[in-house]
């Protein structure tokens, strides 16, 4: 007959279990806390806003001359749009356009200094 080796011990059923449970609870956890991350930076709605944001440039840069401030609202966020003139020269403005929640948080912005159109080349243009 063989001798068993009593040295050798195994984890019973519950043991088991357990340590199962223990392992889904903690991956249950984590992968919740990350999908809470990953939907609190709202990168849906910042992509929204930076192709919005980029498109609203182009139209601000044929506007040059309207100076001061507007505000377009959408339904998830607003842009502010600010044109300056800039601090050291007066043929240049700043625009400054700033994409922001309803409660603040600000998912995009961006500035860019542009030089303002002369009224010759505007008449120029005009005529061609």
């Amino acid at each position: 007959m063989v001798k068993l080796n009593l040295k050798l011990s195994g984890s019973t059923l519950i043991e088991t279990l357990v340590a199962m449970t223990l392992i889904f609870t903690a991956m249950t956890l984590s992968f919740s806390s990350i999908i809470k991350i990953k939907k609190s930076y709202n990168n849906d709605l910042r992509t929204a806003a930076y192709m919005i944001v980029n498109k609203q440039i182009q139209i601000e840069e044929s506007d040059s001359i309207f100076i001061g401030s507007k505000r377009l609202d959408y339904p998830s966020f607003s842009i502010r749009i600010t044109k300056t003139l800039y601090d050291i020269n007066s043929k240049f403005y700043v625009l400054a356009l700033k994409a922001i929640t309803s409660d603040s948080l600000v998912l995009y912005e961006t500035r860019k200094i542009l030089k303002i159109p002369t009224i010759d080349k505007n008449i120029k243009s005009a005529h061609n």
